[in-house]
């Protein structure tokens, strides 16, 4: 009995010998285990390249807590400071579960590189594990994610969270992300995407993003800025000028771009991936142009061949219209072309997101814009073929080059069928048509310009059209000073150019205008018949201000017909007009020997203005150089030619224009430079008058007032081919030949005697 006792309580003292001991060795595990399963991981991570610490590891039954985790990685680079992270596994030890918990992580290099990282990472036998067993599911909440390829590039998603949704498949979700570029960056907000397993990899079946705000910014570039040149590319086509090499390596960075991001995007999206943004908008900003689009809704899928991404408008649609889609068709396979397209409107292009002043529009709620035109860009980057057409309606506008006022209510029509090659600068158009109003303009050919070689082939047409039904079709501020012009009649216009630089000498360029146009009616302040008196002409002074000329019949500075001297006549009808009097106010040989020689060229040697063009610009139109100005200024010289004699023209001619700075009107010219009149002007002095106008500014005359020899042999040649062209004789060319001019001093030689001059 004593012994059973005695068993018993040894026993239990065994026991809880055992269990103490058991505790202890629990405890001791606890202690170790955690340095040691941190130490092991640090070996784990060493072996795929990363230095991992961590301020604190926790064990439990079946899982390895972390805390104040720092991973990092040399090359690609990475940098992961982590709040806390959790690993769970399995009873065979193999991880089942990574959760993330508050953090931020730098990652750089570009994603080809973590490609290639993951794929040696994972041996086949681990990958076939994977693929039967499934990988760990992954888990993030609340990290801040900055992937950075490049030093001028990255991404950053703020408030980026991971959930498992179902086996095999993630819920990604982002407050909000950056994405920089370049000249690009885009602000987004509220990213959710799916992500599925397919075959061992990972895919994104489905993105949705509530808004996305992109800027691009390009900043004008120094003309004498050695980085503002564009390098040429190799293999550029001789002759090819740099303008179009530019543009060629453009059109082929863009082909190119686009491919490489695809082909990125590709392996990473499931075959059903599909996109949605619900509000997108763009504002663009090219040295000091600017304009802006949107908010747009966006989508896009991926279909077996190809990527198509699509924009449109949701709101503002007008009654009866389509909404205008912007597509874009990305093909997988890159030799195939990718294409663009509009179709859809009529839409206003505040609905488009244009603001009042982008790109000079004003106005834009009342400007519609209806299209429907396709564009393919071939695989070479290089070739761009294009057709459809659009329209434009109740278009207001503002710039320089068109009008010095807005121009307003322009209704705009436009079809086109062609191509264009970037290697070789070449446009071919098979049939385009531009309507403005009532007025169309059909032309096809084909244009080629580089720095050796121009060539131009083509036909231009303007069908019958009524005048005053062409006039009203202009929009106003285009012709601001004829709003209140009646007009009757019609006119017609027909036209053709074939010129090519290599062979110069078969240059044709020929045109038939048939201009029935007549004035009806006209505002006093522009009626030609003002000018039989005297009356106020306003210049502009050598200081640019404005200078008040009382001038016309009557006025102390006008000079009569019969008191200009016969040599005047003549030297102008040599130097600046010489089908004056066979012409009415345009001389269309002279334009086209003006296009031609231009064109052989390949720049502007001299236009083809005649004595009535230039009285009109100077009578009614001020000096900036604006489409408006020469549409007008055509305008006048019909009414000039329609209302007054040639004689009238002239002798206003040579009243008004400028002989040099502040000098306006033959009798202030004739004072200025010989002390003379203009009735006693020789031919010398009258030759040198008139050779001056083209650029009255220019001194001629040394400090001594002797003429500089350049000039002076000028004006001998001038004489010669007066003599040539019968408007001088024998006697007065030689007379001319030996004056010496001297500023301010009148002739050397007896002036030549009264001749009367056979227009």
């Amino acid at each position: 009995m004593v012994a059973y006792r005695l068993a018993r309580i040894l026993r239990r003292r065994w026991l809880l010998a055992a269990s103490l001991a058991w505790l202890v060795l629990l405890g001791a595990g606890a202690l170790v285990s955690g340095p040691l399963a941190l130490h092991f991981l640090k070996q784990r991570a060493l072996a795929h390249g990363l230095d991992l610490s961590a301020a604190r590891a926790k064990v439990r039954f079946v899982s390895l807590t972390l805390t104040d985790v720092r991973l990092r990685r040399a090359q690609p680079t990475l940098d992961a400071q982590l709040e806390e992270v959790e690993l769970t596994f399995n009873f065979r030890g193999r991880l089942q579960a990574v959760r993330i918990l508050n953090g931020t992580v730098l990652a750089r290099s570009e994603l080809s590189a973590w490609q290639r990282l993951f794929a040696t990472s994972s041996p086949p036998e681990r990958a076939a594990s994977e693929s039967k067993q499934g990988p760990p599911t992954l888990s993030l909440r609340n990290l801040k994610l900055r992937w950075q390829p490049t030093d001028d590039s990255y991404l950053e998603l703020t408030g980026l969270s991971l959930e498992p949704a179902i086996p095999g498949k993630y819920a990604i979700l982002s407050q909000g992300a950056t994405l920089a570029n370049g000249a690009l960056n885009a602000q987004l907000t509220n990213l959710h995407s799916d992500v599925e397993l397919v075959e061992g990899a990972r895919r994104l079946s489905h993105l949705t993003i509530d808004t996305l705000s992109a800027r691009f910014v390009s900043a004008p570039k120094s003309a004498d800025s050695p980085s503002s040149a564009t390098p040429i590319p190799p293999n550029t086509a001789p002759g090819t000028s740099p303008n179009t090499s530019e543009k060629a390596a453009l059109s082929r960075a863009l082909r190119s771009h686009l491919d490489a991001l695809l082909a990125r995007a590709t392996p990473l999206l499931s075959e059903n991936f599909t996109f949605k943004l619900e509000q997108f908008t763009l504002g663009v900003h090219l040295g000091t142009q600017s304009f802006s689009m949107g908010p747009e809704r966006v989508t896009a899928t991926r279909e077996p061949t190809r990527f198509k991404l699509r924009a449109q408008p949701e709101t503002g649609l007008l009654p009866g219209s389509t909404p205008l889609s912007l597509a874009l068709t990305l093909p997988l396979n890159r030799s195939e072309p990718l294409g663009i397209s509009l179709l859809g409107g009529p839409v206003t292009l505040r609905e488009l997101g244009i603001k009042s002043g982008d790109l000079g529009l004003e106005q834009p709620e009342l400007c519609t814009l209806e299209a429907s035109t396709e564009v393919l860009l071939e695989a070479d980057g290089a070739r761009v073929s294009f057709s459809g057409g659009g329209s434009l309606t109740h278009l207001s506008l503002r710039h320089p080059k068109l009008s010095a006022e807005p121009i307003q209510d322009l209704q705009l029509g436009v079809k086109a069928r062609g191509e264009w090659d970037a290697n070789t600068g070449l446009l071919t158009l098979a049939d385009s048509e531009l309507t403005l109003g009532e007025v169309r303009i059909v032309a096809k050919g084909s244009l080629q310009n580089t720095p050796k070689h121009l060539a131009v082939h083509g036909t231009l047409e303007v069908p019958l059209a009524a005048c005053q039904a062409a006039k009203n079709s202009l929009p106003k501020g285009l012709f601001p000073l004829l709003s209140e012009v009646a007009l009757s009649g019609t006119f017609a216009f027909s036209g053709q150019v074939d010129a090519d630089s290599d062979a110069p000498s078969k240059t044709l360029v020929s045109w038939v205008l048939n201009n029935e146009c007549h004035v009806d009616s006209i505002t006093p302040e522009l009626n030609p018949d003002r000018f039989g008196q005297p009356f106020t002409l306003q210049v502009v002074g050598s200081r640019k201000e404005a200078l008040f000329l009382e001038t016309g019949p009557g006025a102390a500075s006008w000079t009569p017909a019969d008191q200009i001297a016969p040599a005047v006549v003549a030297a102008v009808l040599v130097s600046e007009d010489g089908n004056f009097y066979g012409h009415h106010g345009f001389d269309f040989r002279a334009l086209q020997m003006a296009v031609k020689d231009n064109l052989n060229a390949g720049k502007f040697l001299r236009g083809g203005s005649t004595i009535s063009m230039q009285l009109a610009k100077n009578l009614y139109l001020k000096r900036e150089k604006t489409l408006a100005r020469k549409l007008q200024e055509a305008f006048f010289t019909v009414l000039l030619e329609q209302e007054l004699s040639k004689e009238q023209i002239l002798t206003l001619y040579l009243n008004v224009i400028e002989y040099g700075p502040d000098i306006y009107g033959l009798r202030q010219a004739a004072q200025y430079y010989f002390a003379t009149e203009p009735s006693k002007l020789s031919l010398a002095q009258a030759f040198f008058l008139v050779s001056i106008l083209p650029n009255p500014k220019e001194p001629r005359f040394t400090a001594d007032g002797q003429m500089k020899p350049r000039w002076s042999s000028y004006l001998k040649t001038l004489m010669h081919i007066a003599h040539d062209r019968k408007r001088i004789s024998d006697t007065e060319l030689t007379l001319g030949l030996a004056e010496e001019l001297h500023f301010g001093e009148a002739s050397t030689l007896p002036r030549v005697g009264k001749k009367s001059v056979d227009p």
